[in-house]
């Protein structure tokens, strides 16, 4: 289920931010862009009225941050495996840039 900030429609999740955290999308596409960990792809970004409106594909289940709580070891040892398998031939993908490619 999305966040409390965010709306669902049409299988598209919508979320708004204020526009000082633009690092997030520029994070999102670096990661999926550069890496081989699994996010939801930026479809689009919009600046309207102070903030930015982040549009993504919906996927159906419960985000990591609901769940993470309620794991038992073996879940969670499984969960950071996969992370180090997939960070582990990234680690020298640079960090993520802003339009003047100056680091965030």
């Amino acid at each position: 289920m999305p966040g409390k900030r965010d709306i669902t429609l049409l299988y598209t999740v919508v979320k708004r931010m204020d526009a000082g955290q633009a690092r997030e999308a520029h994070t999102m596409a670096i990661v999926s862009s550069q890496t081989s960990i699994p996010i939801p792809e930026v479809r689009r970004v919009v600046s309207w009225r102070r903030f930015l409106w982040l549009f993504m594909p919906y996927i159906e289940g419960d985000d990591l941050e609901t769940v993470w709580p309620g794991l038992d070891d073996s879940w969670l040892y499984y969960i950071r495996q996969l992370w180090r398998v997939n960070l582990g031939p990234n680690r020298n993908t640079p960090g993520p840039v802003d339009g003047s490619e100056i680091p965030l």
